[in-house]
């Protein structure tokens, strides 16, 4: 599952026009595991693991995690980052196009950058997604989860951020 993600962000690295850095990053599947054998509070639990600088934009590799009750948080857009999903362990189904309803600005959070909350996508497509699958979300596309099974659904998020307004939580 590791593997697939850093082969992700190593092939987005690449695509650009960008010098690569001059160094690779590595996030283990031994610290991802770590980190999901963490219990935690709240509905959604969103920390960015590791954030690269390679020039031109950022990529950020958060770890998500989404207990069923979350999908009571509604919808949302990122103006200036793309995120690319892949699941590691839970699924739920996830609307994705379409249009944002009753959408309000926040004020640009580090962990996602700035972005739209509204209370559903409506119009969209709905996609059922599990372990090992993967969905690109580019900017302004509408999202959110419409059901998570019991149990919760974990996933890998990577942030590509061409404006650099991504940082490491503190």
């Amino acid at each position: 599952m590791v593997g697939v993600a850093s082969l992700l962000v190593q092939t987005l690295v690449l695509a650009q026009e960008s010098a690569p850095p001059k160094a690779a990053t590595d996030l283990t599947g031994a610290a991802i595991e770590q980190d999901l054998k963490l219990s935690f509070t709240g509905n959604v639990y969103d920390q960015i693991k590791t954030l690269v600088d390679a020039g031109k934009y950022n990529v950020a590799v958060a770890l998500v995690r989404r207990p069923a009750a979350a999908v009571v948080q509604g919808a949302l857009t990122h103006s200036k980052i793309t995120e690319v999903y892949y699941i590691l362990r839970g699924s739920g189904i996830q609307v994705t196009g379409g249009t944002l309803l009753e959408g309000k600005p926040n004020s640009g959070s580090t962990t996602i950058g700035p972005s739209m909350s509204g209370s559903r996508v409506q119009g969209g497509r709905s996609s059922k997604l599990g372990p090992g699958d993967l969905q690109i979300i580019p900017p302004d596309v509408p999202h959110g989860f419409t059901s998570i099974e019991p149990g919760g659904i974990d996933y890998l998020v990577l942030r590509v951020d061409s404006e650099h307004v991504l940082s490491m939580q503190r």
